[in-house]
């Protein structure tokens, strides 16, 4: 399929206008040399230019070998209610990160997982009580036969007396 440079430019600068993304540039000693959000504004409180990376960047930084590239990290916190994506770009010295911000959707996974947390209990608990139920099930049929034994048995020892007194 071939889109014209006219629509795939569009749909590039529509993609990235609207997605929330910061390029961090750091320095060989993993200080923040610049915070560049080229398509928007996008400000994060917990980067600052001339400031080390939070703990939670450093350990995603310090886990790509110097020599790797182009590696990405989904659902990285930088603090109680900022999620990023993270994407690190480049080797050596010319390391960046390209963070995005996927709080939202990171928020809403959280809560499709508790529903279906939710969902898989309420299934449990719906299999526990129709166990409940067939063994109380069990139970009855059993009763209803000792009562139609008894019954008949009954029924049997009221007609010998009877018989006999009907026939005298």
């Amino acid at each position: 399929m071939d889109l014209s440079k006219a629509t795939t430019d569009y749909l590039y600068t529509e993609v990235l206008r609207n997605t929330r993304c910061l390029v961090v540039t750091l320095d060989e000693d993993g200080r923040i040399t610049s915070l560049d959000c080229p398509w928007g504004d996008c400000e994060l409180k917990a980067l600052q230019v001339g400031a080390p990376l939070p703990e939670s960047l450093s350990a995603v930084l310090e886990s790509v070998p110097p020599e790797q590239s182009d590696q990405h990290f989904p659902f990285i916190y930088l603090n109680d209610d900022v999620v990023v994506d993270v994407y690190v770009l480049g080797s050596g010295a010319d390391r960046k990160l390209i963070l995005r911000d996927v709080s939202e959707a990171h928020c809403a996974e959280l809560k499709f997982q508790q529903k279906a947390y939710e969902v898989s209990l309420l299934a449990e608990k719906q299999a526990e009580l129709n166990r409940k139920l067939e063994d109380q099930q069990a139970e009855l049929e059993r009763a209803n036969q000792a009562k139609s034994r008894f019954i008949a048995s009954m029924s049997h020892e009221f007609r010998t007396p009877i018989t006999s007194i009907m026939g005298y």
